[in-house]
C-alpha cells in the first residue's frame, strides 16, 4: 500500500504581502527608480492571485509592462487586468499552464510575437507546480 498524497495549504497573510511588495519597490529604487523598469517588458506567472498578484501590480505601478500568467483562475487575472487599468498601467493577461512545456514554449512565442510587447526583459516564476516524489525520480514533464 502506497503511503497517501501529501497536501499542503499555504495561507498568505496580508502583511506578509504588503514586505513582499515593500521590498520590491525598495529594490527598483535601489536599481535605478522607476525609469530603470519603464517599458521593460515583465512575464509573471501564477500572477493571479497572492504574491503573483502583488507582482504584478509593483512592476505595473513602475512602468513596466507586464505580462500576468495564469491558469485557472481567469476571473482574478482579469480583475488584476481592470485594477491595473484603471491606475493607469499596463497589464495584460495571458492563460498558460507552466508545467506544460509546450504551452511555455508557445507563451513566449505569443509575447516576442506581439508588436506592443516583443522581447521578455524579466520573468518572475511564481506559479507553484507541486509534485511529490524524489528529485530523482522527477521528469522534466
Amino acid at each position: 500500500m502506497s503511503p497517501a498524497p501529501r497536501t499542503a495549504t499555504v495561507v498568505i497573510d496580508a502583511r506578509l504581502l504588503e514586505r513582499v511588495v515593500r521590498a520590491l519597490s525598495a529594490w527598483v529604487i535601489v536599481v535605478g527608480g522607476m525609469a530603470a523598469l519603464a517599458g521593460k517588458v515583465a512575464v509573471i506567472t501564477g500572477a493571479s492571485r497572492g504574491i503573483g498578484r502583488a507582482i504584478s501590480e509593483a512592476f505595473a505601478d513602475q512602468g513596466c509592462k507586464v505580462v500576468a500568467v495564469y491558469r485557472g483562475s481567469k476571473d482574478a487575472a482579469e480583475e488584476l487586468e481592470r485594477t491595473v487599468a484603471q491606475r493607469g498601467g499596463f497589464l495584460k493577461i495571458m492563460q498558460a499552464d507552466v508545467a506544460d512545456e509546450a504551452q511555455v514554449k508557445a507563451l513566449f512565442a505569443h509575447i516576442e510575437a506581439d508588436p506592443g510587447l516583443g522581447q521578455v526583459d524579466i520573468l518572475v516564476n511564481n506559479a507553484g507546480v507541486i509534485h511529490d516524489d524524489l528529485f530523482v525520480r522527477l521528469e522534466s514533464k
